[in-house]
């Protein structure tokens, strides 16, 4: 019969040790938050660029003048590095030919505040070359335009 007690005894222990964890908050098992927030940027979509006639868009990152300048009343070659909007790096170049009397074709140039400077935004249409990323305005149907942001 001492067995008994010993047993009742272990027993109500047992069962007052569970109910005061239970009601103990430090015991009690956490929360799990049942949202989850995930943080996308959207993807860029690379242009695909290919030779013959294009229109591209982009940042000027650099213009410089490449033709020789000791030639005062010569054509002058100029080279634009153009980031376009998904961070392709292109070159854009034209001939600027100084007044003769017989007409050259000529591509249309609109330089907002009249010069190209790094940071302006640039729209050019010409023939692209693949192979050295280039693209060349020198048509009459070609053109390049200048803005101080992107339109």
């Amino acid at each position: 019969m001492h067995w008994k007690k010993i047993f009742l005894a272990l027993l109500v222990l047992f069962v007052f040790s569970v109910t005061a964890c239970v009601s103990d908050p430090a015991h009690q098992a956490t929360e799990v938050p049942t949202t989850i927030t995930v943080k996308t940027e959207p993807a860029k979509t690379e242009i695909v660029l290919s030779s013959g006639e294009l229109t591209l868009q982009g940042v000027v990152r650099d213009f410089e003048l490449i033709s020789p300048t000791q030639v005062l009343d010569g054509p002058r070659k100029y080279l634009i590095t153009l980031m376009l909007d998904d961070s392709q790096e292109v070159y854009v170049t034209y001939i600027a030919y100084p007044p003769t009397p017989n007409p050259r074709p000529m591509p249309s140039l609109n330089f907002e505040g009249g010069e190209i400077n790094a940071g302006n935004y640039l729209v050019a249409t010409g023939t692209y070359d693949e192979a050295s990323k280039t693209l060349t305005v020198s048509e009459t149907n070609h053109k390049i335009e200048t803005y101080l942001s992107k339109p």
